[in-house]
């Protein structure tokens, strides 16, 4: 499966240690998000990387690329929204259509979120007005290996 990310390149950080990239957006200095990103790959587990987003205190949206799995992390008020499109073929992660317009992809339109969307300017749940994208809600990450995308909520306002 192809998978790609597509970022501004503005406000963005890369860090690279071995096999693993970290992109920042958010409000943290270089030597803390050279911490972060230590961390960060230090982490086997979901729970392990749970708990320590969990800590961290800042607006952000963090992608950690290893070498065949994606995770995405959005802040507690996803201050920076992500996005990302899964078919049979393709895993693309991006933060807004504009960069992924030229790209040819199943653009299915979503009946029940259109009539959602124009009832109430919103659609519900965890959906967009396309079938095959979805956004990264507040408070969750999702990790994407082996052509599966699941999602896991490391903070609830509940």
């Amino acid at each position: 499966m192809k998978t790609q990310i597509f970022l501004n390149d503005y406000n963005w950080q890369e860090f690279s240690i071995k096999d693993t990239t970290i992109f920042y957006k958010g409000f943290y200095n270089e030597n803390k998000l050279l911490e972060i990103t230590k961390s960060l790959i230090k982490k086997k587990t979901n729970l392990e990387l749970s708990a320590f987003i969990n800590k961290l205190e800042n607006n952000f949206s963090i992608i950690m690329k290893r070498k065949n799995e994606i995770y995405a992390f959005s802040d507690k008020i996803k201050s920076f929204p992500m996005l990302y499109y899964k078919d049979k073929c393709r895993f693309l992660l991006f933060e807004n259509f504009k960069l992924i317009k030229n790209c040819k992809l199943d653009f299915t339109i979503d009946k029940k979120q259109i009539l959602y969307f124009s009832m109430s300017g919103y659609t519900i749940s965890n959906n967009t007005i396309y079938k095959n994208i979805k956004p990264i809600k507040q408070g969750t990450f999702i990790h994407f290996f082996k052509n599966t995308v699941k999602e896991y909520e490391y903070f609830s306002f509940n």
